[in-house]
């Protein structure tokens, strides 16, 4: 990876969801508050992503493209939309580019349906393709989780052959193991992939085509959500059969904490919560419990309330509370 330090960097992000405009977890959260953090930092940064038959913002034309797949071509308009880097300042915006394509995006809901590899292998291959019709070279492609691990593999095992791909760097980011994108290997024949590279110490993985591999193999860098999490995950127990892949990665793999939106998740000025409050007025801070008491059908008062924000996820150990009742 070319050494950028200290420089102004073109960062386009990259995310299967991006809050405000899609979202199912935290993946969607840090989607939408890194890419702020960075631009505020002084850097030239662009989102992308799918557009879901979900999102209906008002968006703007930017370009078409004919994406070439295996046998076929497949339309990808991509339309653009700004988001605000400081809601105090409505003059700073970041463009958002949404890759759509009736065929797999027009549907309800963002995942779980039987194509889904074709879905987000199309995504990756569009987006790859959209870059100079854009006429934006970034100097980094940040992925994010399986949806976009293709991206690292095609960049490095075929569009480098072309001068305009050449030197771009690829940081791929790790948000929950568990989830990997495991598709047949009709995948890179989807792709236009060679074969050659359908082995296990590229993007095979137990006979089929892992898309969060191709990701770990082929990005230059690998970060994930902490220090800690980048040492869980290359063990036995919570490496989910990935573990000799990220050992050998280790030395490009780094934890990372996610932060906060400051300005999302400001108390003083959150219309969301029943009373604002800040340092200087902590104890209107008590008034959000009662209201979320009154809410919930609570006993309303000065007691503990312990609560969680999480998916009904079997590794997310709720189970354990549950047996504790």
């Amino acid at each position: 990876m070319s050494n950028h330090a200290n420089e102004s960097l073109k960062i386009l992000y990259v995310s299967a969801e991006v809050s405000p405009f899609a979202k199912t977890g935290g993946l969607a959260d840090v989607a939408g508050s890194l890419p702020k953090a960075l631009a505020e930092m002084g850097n030239d940064v662009r989102i992308a992503m799918p557009r879901y038959k979900l999102i209906n913002a008002q968006m703007k034309y930017a370009a078409d493209l004919a994406v070439p797949l295996k046998d076929r071509k497949e339309t990808c308009i991509v339309r653009e939309k700004g988001i605000n880097i400081d809601e105090d300042d409505k003059g700073r915006i970041i463009p958002v580019y949404f890759i759509d394509n009736y065929n797999y995006f027009d549907r309800d809901g963002i995942y779980c349906y039987p194509d889904d590899g074709e879905r987000f292998a199309f995504f990756c291959k569009a987006l790859l393709e959209m870059l100079p019709v854009l006429n934006f070279k970034p100097d980094i492609i940040h992925c994010n989780d399986w949806h976009t691990g293709p991206i690292c593999m095609m960049l490095k095992e075929k569009y480098m052959k072309e001068d305009f791909y050449r030197n771009i760097s690829t940081v791929f980011t790790i948000h929950n193991l568990e989830y990997q994108g495991q598709f047949s290997e009709y995948i890179l024949d989807f792709l236009g992939m060679e074969k050659d590279i359908f082995i296990p110490e590229k993007v095979e993985f137990y006979g089929g085509f892992n898309f969060l591999k191709s990701g770990l193999v082929y990005a230059d860098q690998i970060t994930t959500v902490s220090k800690k999490y980048a040492e869980e995950i290359q063990t036995e127990q919570y490496g989910e059969r990935l573990q000799g892949v990220l050992k050998k990665r280790a030395g490009d793999l780094s934890g990372i904490v996610n932060g906060i939106s400051y300005s999302d998740f400001d108390p003083s000025k959150d219309g969301n919560i029943a009373r604002n409050f800040d340092a200087e007025s902590i104890d209107n801070k008590k008034y959000n419990k009662y209201a979320l008491q009154r809410e919930m059908g609570l006993p309303e008062g000065d007691m503990p309330v312990l609560s969680v924000v999480s998916r009904l996820s079997g590794q997310k150990g709720l189970d354990l509370i549950i047996n504790k009742i």
